[in-house]
């Protein structure tokens, strides 16, 4: 380490010294003695060059607020601070965070000083390299700073860098820390299998001879599966070392080797088990039908993997969307208006019907087929079709709950309101404020769901025959009854045989019934809690619980 000295004339002119000190604080090597006293002068000198400080008056340089500017522009500028403030503590430490190397400096107390150096460490590495001999081979000391910084192990004393028990323990820490562990223990694989397990990358430090060596490969890839990439070139082309690696992480076929990517019954093994390995096979698998139809098994999103040439090719998508639904999505747009793709991706994808173009969207024959398959596709189709009312209720005879795509009109149509309850009763919250309203298409929707009560209208949660038929379908319907049904003793009585739980609906009295709430916990013993106070200590009714 060395320091630049200026050599020149001295200059006696203040003002012209002021100036050249704000572009060079060296040249106030320039100055003479009286100038080097002038506080103003030399704090611009050092604030512009901490190294300035040499040439400051032996009083400046205790200068504590002067010290600072300095050791914060260079910290090697403590080198020309007072010997008190190279033993003050906040000071060398602000010397230290700009540079490590200015621990040198410091007092032989703070060098051997642990907590000090400790701190000292934090704030820069590079000062455990000028700490004492003692605290550099000192294990807790070495270890603690390790945890804040790997660098720490390449400044820690020469015979804990080659004490095995002491380098495992810094590798749990910081694998990359290897680097500047022994030579001797860079080839053991019981300390760098320590390191990759910390960090995969910790393998670039181990021994050449190690990376070659299979069975210690094999166990690394167990624990750390990227660290293929780091291993020998054979080794990234050895079938077990690759298929144990991506057993763990699929992603790590990336790093086999080019050779074993285009293997075709490797990589069709290997997309057998998950699909989204396909997209680190070779360019040439990837056009490969078989392989790229194996891996559409396990996950139709693949085919965004395949090459352009499979997913332009109409036949191709045919069979992969026979498979896998969700394939017509990665497939080539210009097929999303090919009627035969379109009809194949709705049988395995509903929703694939949205990328069908608006022609087919709007085609009853085809669109017809996909409602006949699965009526929420309904959603999908034109707005001419979902105002057809014979499409509608083909639609809503395979799923009820179409009903909430069809137009506003049809909607309102008894028949199809009807036909929508009886397949899923609460399909009425779809229906028209009408039909919400009409005692038998509610009648049948409680029939079928209990809670379709929610949806009636306030004159329909009144009527005792269609919350009874409710509560029985559902006990928890009863949530939705009016005021007067929760307290009828038939309709209350129905629900808590049907669902314990539907006590909590009851009106304050019937809680407090012994008759009710004995049905309610027999039925579910956590109906209890709903019980009034004084049944929640009866012993009976506790049995019955």
């Amino acid at each position: 380490m060395s320091i630049l000295l200026w050599n020149s004339t001295e200059t006696t002119n203040r003002k012209e010294l002021l100036e050249r000190v704000k572009r060079n604080g060296l040249a106030l090597a320039t100055a003479l003695r009286e100038l080097r006293e002038d506080r103003e002068l030399v704090y611009e000198a050092v604030k512009q060059n901490g190294l300035a400080l040499k040439y400051a008056s032996e009083e400046l340089r205790s200068d504590q607020q002067l010290i600072l500017a300095a050791v914060k522009q260079n910290g090697l500028a403590l080198l020309f601070a007072s010997r008190r403030l190279r033993s003050n503590r906040e000071f060398v430490l602000r010397a230290v965070k700009q540079n490590g190397q200015a621990l040198v400096f410091a007092s032989e107390q703070l060098r051997t000083d642990r907590l000090f150096v400790l701190e000292a460490v934090k704030r820069n590495v590079l000062a455990l390299m000028f700490a004492a001999e003692h605290l550099r081979a000192d294990r807790a000391f070495v270890l603690e700073v390790l945890q804040e910084n790997g660098q720490a192990l390449k400044f820690a004393s020469e015979q804990l860098r080659g004490d095995k028990t002491f380098v495992i323990k810094a590798m749990k820490h910081k694998g990359q820390a290897l680097v500047f562990a022994s030579e001797k223990l860079r080839a053991d694989p019981e300390v760098v299998l320590e390191a990759v397990k910390q960090n995969r990358q910790a393998l670039i430090f181990a021994s050449e001879s190690l990376r070659r060596d299979r069975d210690f490969i094999l166990q690394v890839v167990k624990h750390n599966s990227p660290a293929l990439v780091f291993a020998s070139d054979h080794l990234r082309a050895d079938r077990e070392v690759v298929r144990e690696a991506i057993r763990h992480s699929s992603p790590s076929l990336v790093f086999a080797s080019d050779e074993l990517r285009s293997d075709r019954d490797f990589v069709l093994d290997a997309v057998q088990e998950d699909g989204l390995r396909l997209c680190f096979a070779s360019e040439k698998l990837r056009n490969d039908q078989d392989v790229v139809l194996e891996a559409i098994d396990h996950n139709g999103q693949v085919l965004m993997f395949a090459s352009d040439e499979l997913r332009e090719n109409r036949d191709f998508v045919i069979k992969a969307v026979k498979r896998n639904g969700q394939a017509v999505e990665y497939a080539s747009e210009r097929l999303y208006t090919d009627r035969d793709v379109a009809i194949e991706t709705v049988k395995n994808n509903t929703h694939a019907l949205a990328l069908a173009s608006e022609h087919l969207r709007a085609d009853r024959a085809f669109a017809l087929k996909a409602v006949r398959q699965n009526g929420l596709t309904l959603k999908y189709v034109s707005e001419e079709l979902r105002r057809d009312r014979d499409f509608v209720l083909e639609a809503v005879r395979q799923n009820g709950l179409a009903l909430e795509f069809a137009s506003e009109e049809l909607r309102a149509d008894r028949e199809i309101g009807l036909e929508a309850v009886k397949r899923n009763g609460v399909a009425l919250a779809f229906s028209s404020e009408q039909l919400r309203a009409d005692f038998e298409v509610v009648l049948e929707a409680v029939k079928r769901n209990g809670c379709a009560l929610k949806f009636d209208s306030a004159e329909l949660h009144a009527d005792r025959l269609i919350v009874l038929e409710a509560v029985k379908q559902n006990g928890l319907a009863l949530k939705y009854g009016a005021p007067q049904m929760r307290s009828d003793h038939q309709i209350v009585l129905e629900a808590v045989k049907q669902n314990g739980l539907a006590l909590k609906y009851a009106t304050e009295q019937l809680r407090a019934c012994r008759q009710f709430v004995l049905e309610a916990v027999k039925q579910n013993g956590l109906a209890l809690e709903f019980a009034s106070e004084s049944l929640r200590h009866d012993q009976e009714i506790i049995r019955a619980a």
